[in-house]
This record gives structure tokens, sequence and C-alpha cells, in this order.
């Protein structure tokens, strides 16, 4: 008994200073939902809805969505923040928390704050949230981990997070969710999804985007990582990290780094189905494509590349990028392919569509043809100030093969490696000061 209370002492101890810490935070000007909102402090780790005297998690969302008083949880009102302290959160009802308004979800840190499904991951039959549309959600400090959506729940997608409103996680971790559907850990549907400064690691799908699946199509679904870690998340079809199917809505990659994801089929890190990623300072490296393309990125939209680094995945061919007939992909601004592996064609880029690459560069990366890039039939590709060099092929084109139209514009092209056309292969269009280091195999046309 003495034990317990020394506990709950200790708790309260902890609730107390957090909390003071909190009001001096809004006291000199962060504004968090409504700048009058109250806080409605959570004060148990137990999952209830009841009339026992405490205020629970469930309880706060409610007293936040419905504006009234839920059991100890003071009544929201308008724009709400909700104050979860240090502490473990585990969904013992058995449903996710569902918000319905528009509220703030403030942690005492991701290391700290815990909101989960189930003890152990892979073990609950639900999500840990659901955000309906038209709602504006900010959830900051806080780990969200251990949703499972199986095929038996009435919606597969999103093993921990379904979002159709706004929602902005801040300092947030998002781990070990599974999906039957899409979206191993966060479904994005027709929402606006944003992330600052958060790892979503180690999780699982069934189907596309084992970190997250953004977009609803037609209806469309913005993405914007800032900052932000997308690692370890393994699918058993496409898309180890993100899968975008936003129709014309942009999807930004901002100082972001995608690692270590895994897919059977396509997309290794990233797939971009339709719509428009923008990777910018940001890193895609060490992702696998196990039995398709784009270990890196998988592209059937348009995918703009600048300053960025697509360094050391794997695939079956288009190893850093896998460019499809309806894919437009630029690089630009110093990014560079480098050290990708494929076991047929493209370790560095397998472009079937329209490739741009300007003042970049692709090198040491392997291929059976064209190991640094295979530029297939009907592709078209332009290099400008582009550098194509150390990439070595098993057979043909160690620099590039091309099947399609290739044009070089001040760049280089030398130092690859094959057994057959170590620079390149084909017809290539060479125009400016383009320096071509070995032309055997190649059919070099100068206008």
């Amino acid at each position: 008994m003495l034990s317990c209370m020394i506990r709950m002492k200790t708790y309260r101890q902890r609730t107390v200073l957090w909390l003071s810490t909190f009001m001096v935070i809004l006291s000199v000007g962060w504004s968090i939902g409504s700048a009058q909102a109250t806080c409605i402090l959570v004060n148990t780790t137990d999952d209830e809805l009841n009339g026992d005297g405490d205020c629970s998690l469930r309880e706060a969302i409610e007293a936040a969505n419905t504006d009234a008083v839920t059991d100890a949880c003071v009544a929201g009102s308008g724009a709400d923040n909700i104050c979860v302290p240090e502490g473990v959160y585990t969904l013992t009802q058995g449903t996710p928390l569902a918000i319905t308004s528009d509220l703030s979800l403030l942690g005492a840190g991701a290391d700290l704050t815990f909101i989960q499904a189930a003890e152990e991951p892979g073990t609950a039959a639900f999500r840990v949230l659901t955000i309906t549309s038209m709602r504006t959600v900010y959830i900051a400090d806080v780990t969200i981990r251990h949703g499972n959506t199986s095929a038996d729940s009435e919606s597969r997608d999103g093993g921990c997070i379904l979002n159709s409103g706004s929602l902005s996680l801040v300092n947030c971790a998002v781990r070990a969710c599974t999906s039957a559907g899409d979206g191993g850990a966060i479904r994005n549907f027709t929402g606006s999804l944003t992330l600052r400064t958060c790892e979503v690691s180690d999780n699982a799908t069934q189907n596309n985007g084992a970190a997250i699946f953004n977009g609803g199509g037609a209806a469309g679904g913005t993405l914007t990582l800032i900052e932000s870690t997308i690692t370890r998340n393994t699918s058993n079809t496409n898309a180890g990290g993100v899968y975008n199917n936003s129709g014309s809505d942009p999807c930004i990659f901002l100082n972001s780094m995608i690692s270590e994801n895994m897919s059977l089929f396509d997309g290794g890190g990233v797939v971009n189905f339709s719509g428009a990623i923008e990777v910018i300072n940001s890193t895609v490296n060490n992702n696998m494509a196990e039995r398709g393309g784009g270990g890196g990125i998988d592209n059937e939209g348009k995918l703009s590349i600048t300053n960025s680094t697509i360094i050391n995945n794997e695939a079956i061919f288009g190893s850093g990028v896998n460019n499809h007939d309806s894919g437009i992909t630029v690089l630009t601004d110093n990014s560079m392919v480098i050290n990708n592996t494929a076991l047929l064609r493209g370790g560095g880029i397998d472009n079937a569509g329209t490739l741009s690459l300007t003042t970049s560069t692709v090198s040491n990366n392997t291929a059976g043809e064209g190991g640094g890039i295979k530029n297939r039939e009907f592709g078209t590709a332009v290099l400008i100030d582009g550098v194509v060099t150390a990439n070595g092929a098993t057979t043909e084109g160690g620099g590039l093969h091309n099947d399609g139209t290739i044009v070089l514009i001040d760049s280089l092209l030398t130092e690859n490696a094959a057994p057959d056309s170590p620079d390149c292969h084909g017809i290539v269009v060479s125009v400016g000061e383009t320096q071509i280091g070995n032309e055997a195999g190649c059919d070099v046309r100068r206008p």
C-alpha cells in the first residue's frame, strides 16, 4: 500500500512539474491550437470512459470533441489543448481514439509519452488514432505505436493513424505499426499531413506504403516531411517507405532521410504512383526493392530531386531511380546518384520516360547493362553540365546504355567500365564542351 502511494505521489509530482513547464511555454507565446484554449490535463494512464473521478486520454478527447465535461476532464471549448504527461497509455478499450474536433495533443517528449494500441506489436486489432475530415490536429512530443489493422478490421488501412483532416506531427515517433491494407503506420487519405522532426520506423504492411500511404488518387492528399526520418519499414508489395497517390497535390521531402526500407516489388524507399514529389536537401539511402525496380525511388509521376543524394540502394533495375514511361524525373543543383546496385539494368537510373539531369552526378553505380544510366526505348534523357563517371556494367555501357534518345550538353562521361562499350553504348548526341573518355561501342553524333 505504501509503495503504491509513493508511486502515485511521484506521478503527481512529475505531472505538476511538466504542466508548470508547459504553462511557462504558453505564457511566452507558444500558441498551440487556440491561444485561449483550455488545457485538458490527463491524470491517469488508464484507458477508460466512465465517471470514476479522473481524466483519461480517451475522456480528454471526448471532452474536446463534445465541448462537455467528461468524468474529471474539463469541458473543451473550440480548439483545445490536451496535455499528456510522461507515461505509457495503452488502449485497453479495444477501439481507436477518434478525434472529431480541432485540438492539440501535447506530450512530454517522444521518449517519455507513449500512446499504444497494445503492450506488444501485432497483438491489437485496431489502430491508435482516427482523425475525421475538416479537422485540424496538432500532435507533439509523443510516440504512437503498436497499432494493427488486420484483414478482419473494418478498415485495413493505417496501422496506427488514419487521417482525413489536417494533421501535423512534431517531435514525434510512429513505430512498430502493422497493416493488412495501405499505410503500415499512417494512411493519409484526402487530408493534409505534415511531419516535422519525426521518425517513422519499424512498421510493416501487406500492401503499399509501409511507413506512409499518401493520397486518395484524384481526391488528393498532401504530404510534407521536414527534418524527418523514414527508416526500417517493410512492405510485402510496393513502397517500403512512402507510397504517393496524390493526384495533382504536392508531396515534399525537405532535409529528410528515407533509409533502410524494403519492398518485395517496386520502390524500396519511395513509390510515386501519381502526383508530384519534390526531394530537397534530402538523402535516400540503403533501401531495397527485392524483386522490382526503384530501390531508392520508383516514379510514374513527376519527380524533382534538388541538392539531394540517392545512395547505396538495391533493386533488379533502376536501383537509384526507376523512371517509368509516364514519369518525368528532374535532377538539379548538385544532386548525386551514387553507389547503387542493380542486377539487370540501370544501376543509377533506369529511364523509360523523360529524364533531365543538370549540374548533377551519377557515379560508382553498377548493373548488368547501363551501370550509370539505362535509357530505354522511347526514353528521352538530357544531361546539362552532368557527370557520369566510375560506373560499371558486367556486359555493355558502363556509363550509359541508350536505346532511346539521349543528349549530353557540356557534360563529362568518362572512367566508366564494362567488357564492351565502357563509357557508352548506342547513339549519343554530344553538344558543346561534352567530353567522352572512351567512344568504343558508342555512336557519338556532334551537331
